[in-house]
């Protein structure tokens, strides 16, 4: 588990101010986290923000294991995860030429990376932890980094596009991540990055800070911290049924323009106060997340067996 120690307060990594109002005091497990928001700029995030050591540590051999409780993926977390990433790959085929080069962060099981290679499309994954790295490359022969993206030695100018969904907010230097993105893309490549939106209503208040998310964006935030490390926004949508922020950054020769605005600060404070508990689980957004989660269960259920390899059921998935 990550330090919750006691450090020097945290300055903010997008606008540097030191003005923070504190939003939370627990994780959704009721263990010690403070979180914060900058009141200047509107980012959200663990105060104070863990070490390189507590990150690497962490996630090298404990988040997958308490997240999900196993060291490699089961049957059953392949094929959702598989499921996954069909949907990404049809977000994604727009920017894949035959001779496009992939890149995917946070690269998990090794779903999408093999999901692309069976395409033909020359991908590649970088995964922190050791079990879930180590498992996509004996499972599924792809080739994949295991450990930090800042210690993997990668090509300048050489990717036609780069993949995070759901990684951006575990880490505790994004700016540095971006950077080496941007370094790494050819010019006109892209960048797509999905993470949680901090302003949705579609999770219960008590389920918002994780020890896992050090920051917590909202479409500002997330396309600032983009903006800030030289890449020009796209495209922002919010995801359909999860309201996830998915952002579509590219490299250009110029420089974006960088400037904060002043009023997202208090757009999220008021989203935050709207989200309770007791009201969201008597909403319709309680209600149908319940639905949607019995019926995944129902749908893994009669999809998988536990006795099928990870390699069986993509084939099986990837082929129909």
């Amino acid at each position: 588990m990550i330090s919750t120690e006691a450090r020097e307060p945290s300055s903010c990594i997008l606008c540097g101010a030191n003005d923070h109002e504190i939003v939370g005091t627990t994780d959704r497990h009721g263990d010690p986290l403070e979180t914060v928001i900058c009141r200047h700029c509107g980012l959200v995030f663990s105060n104070p923000i863990p070490t390189d050591e507590d990150v690497r540590q962490y996630y090298s051999n404990e988040y997958r294991r308490s997240y999900k409780g196993v060291f490699h993926p089961k049957s059953k977390h392949v094929y959702r995860s598989g499921r996954r990433a069909l949907m990404r790959f049809e977000h994604a085929r727009q920017w894949l030429s035959d001779e496009a080069k992939v890149l995917d962060l946070g690269s998990g099981g090794g779903e999408f990376v093999y999901l692309l290679r069976q395409r033909g499309i020359e991908a590649r994954g970088v995964e922190p932890d050791q079990g879930y790295g180590g498992y996509s490359v004996s499972e599924y022969q792809i080739p994949v980094h295991i450990g930090p993206f800042q210690s993997a030695s990668l090509p300048v100018d050489e990717f036609d596009l780069i993949t995070a969904h759901h990684v951006v907010e575990h880490l505790n230097e994004p700016l540095g991540v971006f950077r080496k993105a941007l370094e790494c893309l050819k010019t006109g490549g892209r960048f797509v990055v999905e993470v949680p939106n901090v302003e949705s209503q579609l999770h219960a208040a008590r389920h918002k800070w994780h020890y896992a998310h050090i920051f917590n964006y909202n479409p500002c935030t997330l396309e600032l911290l983009g903006k800030k490390a030289g890449f020009h926004v796209e495209q922002t949508t919010l995801v359909p049924n999860t309201e996830h922020v998915l952002t579509v950054f590219v490299k250009k020769e110029t420089a974006p323009e960088f400037a904060v605005d002043p009023g997202n600060c208090d757009r999220i404070r008021a989203a935050l106060a709207t989200n309770e508990d007791r009201e969201y689980y008597l909403s319709k957004h309680g209600l149908w997340r319940l639905t949607c989660s019995l019926r995944r269960i129902f749908r893994e259920k009669m999809s998988v067996s536990e006795t099928e390899s990870g390699r069986e059921v993509l084939d099986r998935m990837y082929a129909a």
